[in-house]
């Protein structure tokens, strides 16, 4: 009778953890992106990142995704020309970390010879 008293509760607690564990990761494991999908993907042409790393995207206030070469063309086609458009510039590369500029200013304030 002890034992029930003193490890069921334990084991209890246990089971519980280990099928939250397993249902958090079943749903990690369906929301992984395939490294060969393209997260990029341009309205008009069809180009991805992975056809040229170093093309830049850019996103319309609508969601649509276009390419940089695209982008002056689709723009020509539905006469937005005057019109600014909201544009959001996505790069399929990652930016590269910028160390430090320089050294920090100090004041330095000229000392006369007496």
């Amino acid at each position: 009778m002890n034992f029930f008293v003193v490890f069921v509760p334990g084991m209890k607690k246990s089971i519980e953890v280990k099928a939250q564990v397993s249902s958090r990761r079943n749903k990690f494991e369906k929301a992984k992106v395939s490294p060969n999908e393209a997260f990029h993907y341009c309205k008009y042409c069809g180009k991805t990142e992975q056809d040229d790393e170093e093309l830049v995207f850019r996103v319309a206030a609508n969601g649509e995704e276009f390419c940089e070469d695209c982008r002056d063309q689709v723009r020509v086609l539905k006469n937005e020309e005057n019109s600014p458009s909201r544009i959001i510039e996505r790069s399929s590369k990652k930016p590269k970390p910028s160390g430090r500029k320089g050294k920090k200013e100090r004041w330095s304030f000229d000392q006369e010879d007496s």
